[in-house]
Parts: structure tokens; C-alpha cells; sequence
């Protein structure tokens, strides 16, 4: 929703009285015109020298009605930033829900800029800051995300450069080494597809991510015993006879059985 304010000016002429200035809190104030009334800011009021001022043209109505917009922008723009540590593109983005000219946007950038409140090389350091040691995600992911807000490349590169890689493995070895553990449902073969899927998508190495399910990665002799099981009444009961192996050999491979296992658990059944 556009963020403005809007002063609706009742006229009869060129020239509209001015009946009464009033202070109001968060540095604002209160003009009480002719049929209407506006609420700027103190920058305004002093810009114009309004306070001594008996009455205002209808084009001076309208430069108040700009500036107030422009100020409204900039106060709320400087509480978005300090509220907050936000990219360049964050608050250009902010700045688009305001009814100010693109000049006046870009001014607003400057003087935030210029106070060091926006500053794309502390926003990425204290982003990679937070996504590893926080969310725990892994680089690629870290620098997609990066790249989303709108932060260089040089800029990024030179801050990945700075990372302790050591956390990062840290973190990645401790979500496997957990879900490894927490697994008793899936074959080794479903569960390194997931790993695999899970982990790449939070930006760490295949390679990693290989290495670590190896280290933790137990036989899964139980769990593969529960599911042939499992599937073998299923399809026995759904399909006849010659179907039922089809459709039961089938489903152990995409579940990663090997032909071999198949036959050894095929053999243990028969000899039930």
C-alpha cells in the first residue's frame, strides 16, 4: 500500500489563512488552514519559515504537500534502518511504497548512506554471520540468498573468503550425524537420497555431504527386513500370483534393494 500523506485543500482563491500552527509530538505540527487541516514535520515548518507566516498560496500548499511526503520517506526509511541492518536494495525497495520522485529516493540513499547506515559490506558479513552460526545453512545457499538481495559479487566473494569453514563442516556433520541416528524407517539407499537432497538445498557440497553420511551410516539389516515384509503382504494380497513378484521386485529397487538382497529375503521366505 503507498505510503503518503494527503492534505486535501478546500479553496476559494489563490490564498488560504492560516488560523493556527500547533506542536505536536514525534516532531511533527499541526496547521489549521481555511476548511482544512495539514500535519507536517518541524523540517518543514522551518524550511518555509512558517511560523511566521499569515496565509499560503495554493502553490505553496503544494511544495508543503511534496516535502511533508519526502520527510515522511525519509523518517520512516531511517527508523527501517535502524531497526534493522538492510541491504541497498532492501530500502530501495522500501522507498517504492512512497509517494516521492525518484530524485528524492535517491537523495534519501545518499544521506543513509552517508551516515553509514546502509552499507552493503556490513550487511553481508552480518548476514553470513547469522545464516551459519543461526540457521546453519551451507555457502551455496548462503551466497543465492546473498545475490537475491541484491549484494555485489565482488562484495560477496570477498566476505565467503572470510569464513571459518571449519563451522560450516561442523554444522553439517552434526544434521547428519542426528538424522542418521533419528532414522528408523528408511534403507540406507532412501535415506543418503534425502540426506542428499535435503542438505544440497541448504547450500552444503555434495562431496560433504557424501562424506559424512559414510562416517555415521550403519547396516540397515532391520530396516530392510521390516519393509520387505512390509511390502511383501501388501502386493501379496493386491496381486495374483505372477503379478505380485513383478509388482513387489519392482518396489524394492526403487527403494534401493539390490537384486541379490531381493533373492536372499525372497529365499528366507519361501523357507518360512
Amino acid at each position: 500500500m503507498t505510503k503518503k500523506i494527503l492534505l486535501i485543500i478546500i479553496v476559494l482563491g489563490d490564498i488560504v489563512k492560516i488560523l493556527k500552527i500547533k506542536k505536536m509530538s514525534n516532531n511533527k505540527y499541526k496547521i489549521t488552514l481555511d476548511n482544512t487541516e495539514i500535519i507536517t514535520f518541524d523540517n518543514v515548518i522551518l524550511e518555509y519559515n512558517l511560523l511566521y507566516k499569515k496565509d499560503l498560496s495554493t502553490d505553496e500548499i503544494k511544495i508543503i504537500n511534496s516535502k511533508t511526503n519526502y520527510y515522511d520517506a525519509y523518517n520512516k526509511s531511517l527508523k527501517y534502518v535502524t531497526k534493522k541492518v538492510r541491504s541497498k536494495k532492501e530500502v530501495e525497495k522500501y522507498l517504492d511504497s512512497f509517494d516521492i520522485s525518484n530524485n528524492e529516493k535517491r537523495e534519501i540513499l545518499d544521506k543513509l548512506t552517508n551516515l553509514n547506515l546502509i552499507n552493503d559490506k556490513l550487511y553481508c558479513k552480518a548476514f553470513i554471520n547469522d545464516k551459519i552460526n543461526i540457521s546453519k545453512y551451507g555457502v551455496g545457499k548462503i551466497e543465492k540468498l546473498l545475490k537475491e538481495k541484491g549484494i555485489s559479487y565482488d562484495i560477496i566473494q570477498n566476505e565467503l573468503s572470510n569464513i571459518d569453514y571449519d563451522i560450516v563442516n561442523s554444522n553439517l556433520e552434526s544434521k547428519i550425524k542426528r538424522k542418521i541416528q533419528n532414522n528408523s524407517k528408511y534403507t540406507n539407499f532412501e535415506l543418503r537420497q534425502r540426506l542428499i537432497i535435503q542438505f544440497t538445498n541448504e547450500g552444503y557440497s555434495k562431496e560433504k555431504i557424501n562424506e559424512y553420511i559414510d562416517k555415521y551410516i550403519d547396516n540397515d539389516d532391520e530396516i530392510i527386513k521390516i519393509q520387505f515384509d512390509k511390502l511383501y503382504y501388501k502386493y501379496k494380497n493386491k496381486y495374483g500370483e505372477k503379478l505380485f513378484l513383478i509388482k513387489l521386485k519392482q518396489k524394492l529397487y526403487q527403494k534401493g534393494f539390490s537384486n541379490e538382497v531381493i533373492n536372499k529375503l525372497m529365499q528366507e521366505k519361501t523357507e518360512e
